[in-house]
C-alpha cells in the first residue's frame, strides 16, 4: 500500500517487479494488458517454433519426393512436391505472423 491507497500494489511480471505502482482502479485494465502481452509473447515464440518445425517437414517431403521419383512413382512424387510447396508458403505465413506481433 502506498500513500494510503489500499488498492495499490507492485506489479510482478515473470518474477520481475515492475517499479511502478498501480492503483486498484487501473488493475483490471492492466491485468488484461499483461495477459495479452504474455499471450502475444507466447504466440511469437510459437510462430518461430512452428516455422522451424514446418521447414523440417518440408525437407523431409523434398527428400521423399526425390526418392519416389527415382522409384518411378510420379503420382506420389507430385503429391510430395505439392506438400513441399505448401510448406514453403506456410513458412511465409509464419514470418508474417511474427512481423505482425513485433
Amino acid at each position: 500500500m502506498v500513500n494510503g491507497c489500499k488498492g495499490c500494489y507492485n506489479i510482478r511480471v515473470n518474477a520481475f517487479s515492475i517499479p511502478s505502482i498501480v492503483c486498484a482502479i487501473q488493475q483490471p485494465i492492466l491485468k488484461e494488458a499483461l495477459l495479452l502481452m504474455n499471450d502475444m509473447e507466447k504466440l511469437a515464440k510459437l510462430f518461430y517454433h512452428w516455422k522451424e518445425h514446418n521447414m523440417e517437414h518440408a525437407e523431409t517431403y523434398q527428400k521423399w519426393m526425390e526418392k519416389t521419383a527415382r522409384l518411378g512413382r510420379q503420382d506420389l512424387s507430385a503429391i510430395l512436391n505439392r506438400l513441399y510447396n505448401d510448406a514453403k508458403n506456410m513458412d511465409k505465413l509464419f514470418e508474417e505472423g511474427v512481423k505482425s506481433i513485433e
